[in-house]
């Protein structure tokens, strides 16, 4: 392995958790609208998905307000 290939996979790396990052703090963005537009998710659900911000929960929660949400923007 040559100096350039190393620093060029060192560069990717980087890259890669810059835009890993970026779409971790998209996604809490997303997750504070949608709690916020959804009134009909219960304090400990909301409580829940604040806590645990993985993608099954965040799924969840989602499910649950893409309704609200839809139905509210109509």
């Amino acid at each position: 392995m040559t100096f350039k290939n190393i620093k060029n996979s060192t560069l990717l790396r980087t890259r890669r958790v810059k835009l890993l990052v970026t779409v971790r703090k998209v996604h809490a963005e997303l997750f504070k609208l949608y709690l916020s537009s959804c009134l009909s998710v219960n304090i400990t659900m909301y409580r829940m998905c604040r806590i645990k911000r993985d993608l099954i929960f965040y799924r969840h929660c989602n499910a649950r307000c893409t309704l609200h949400v839809v139905r509210s923007t109509k």
